[in-house]
């Protein structure tokens, strides 16, 4: 119960950030010859390598428990809820959560299974997985994942996240391969 509780409120705050995304959004034109197909999957392909470019700086960051870091790929206004805690709202906030949170992480790895790109919009679904505070003898945390992100000119930022880990797959997240398409 709580589970759908939880899903159902991140589904509406995404509706809720894709509605707001939408009315600030530019346009782009939508193909309409006989290479639509290919010049969306071109699209796609090309909003993959800026997010995931932008992630592997991210995860830079986190590497380094650099707060300030990670939280520079956020938006202003960015949303982020990790696990059952509390929504972290604003890159401040994203910022003093880090605080805590990194200190007590290994390097996270995410694999993208699932990119779709429209406009200044993208969104991803997959898995993260890391390494506890004690390294090697800690059990890994695992889990998927849920991000919105908004493009400002070339760059990308995160404006929504959301994690959730998986009791029953962190004993296997050592185990768990990086997918060769679309891993930052």
């Amino acid at each position: 119960m709580r589970i759908r509780l939880l899903c159902r409120s991140v589904l509406l705050a995404f509706i809720a950030v894709l509605g707001a995304g939408a009315a600030r959004a530019q346009v782009l034109p939508v193909p309409r010859g006989a290479d639509s197909k290919q010049e969306m999957r071109e699209f796609n392909a090309e909003s993959l390598r800026g997010v995931s470019g932008m992630l592997a700086e991210w995860r830079g960051a986190w590497a380094r428990n650099d707060a300030r870091g990670a939280a520079r790929f956020y938006t202003d206004d960015a949303l982020l809820l990790i696990g059952d805690g509390k929504p972290l709202r604003g890159r401040q906030e994203i910022e003093s959560g880090f605080g805590g949170i990194l200190s007590t992480s290994g390097v996270i790895q995410v694999a993208v299974d699932d990119f779709v790109a429209s406009g200044n919009v993208a969104y991803a679904f997959g898995n993260f997985w890391y390494q506890g505070e004690q390294g090697e003898s800690a059990p890994a945390v695992a889990g998927t994942y849920v991000m919105l992100f908004r493009r400002d000119g070339r760059s990308w930022k995160i404006r929504s996240q959301m994690f959730s880990a998986s009791p029953a797959r962190q004993s296997a997240a050592a185990g768990i391969e990086t997918m060769s398409t679309g891993t930052p």
